[in-house]
């Protein structure tokens, strides 16, 4: 039997289960290789191992990804946008505290981000807006997304 505590921590309250995850796992980033490789850009998995990972190294990463056509308009994006957990807890924030009654998305580490996110799109402009991401024209599958954010669960393209 395989056991996995925290799925059924996470549906517990007070001692009652109340529901099990649909989309237990961790969420990854998916990289396309292919634009890795035409970009001439280290495979983020390396640069995991050597500690060079961060967020920063991801934007400057993405930026490097995004591209324009003559007229300026979005050709390729470094990346979607995250679910907002993400960011979140990548930089040491939380939704609620441990007992639920208050929720902590005005601490400096939830603002910091979910600024980090939103810088994505309206700052670096390296992940589609909602009109540009409109019909699917930047999903992952379509070759012209460099980096997804995604369920472990997920097709791989």
């Amino acid at each position: 039997m395989i056991s996995f505590p925290f799925a059924l921590e996470e549906g517990t309250y007070n001692g009652q289960l109340y529901g099990l995850n649909m989309l237990g796992g961790c969420q990854l980033i998916y990289y396309n290789k292919n634009l890795f490789r035409q970009a001439g850009l280290p495979d983020p998995y390396q640069l995991y191992l050597h500690g060079e990972w961060t967020m920063d190294k991801f934007v400057e990463i993405a930026e490097r990804l995004t591209k324009n056509d003559s007229h300026g308009n979005p050709i390729q994006f470094g990346c979607n946008m995250p679910y907002p957990w993400y960011p979140v807890w990548a930089f040491g924030g939380e939704f609620l505290s441990p007992d639920y009654k208050r929720c902590l998305l005005d601490t400096p580490q939830a603002i910091r981000g979910l600024q980090w996110m939103k810088d994505l799109r309206w700052k670096y402009h390296v992940s589609p807006t909602p009109a540009e991401g409109n019909m699917s024209a930047f999903k992952f599958e379509s070759g012209r997304l460099g980096m997804m954010f995604g369920w472990i669960h997920m097709p791989r393209y």
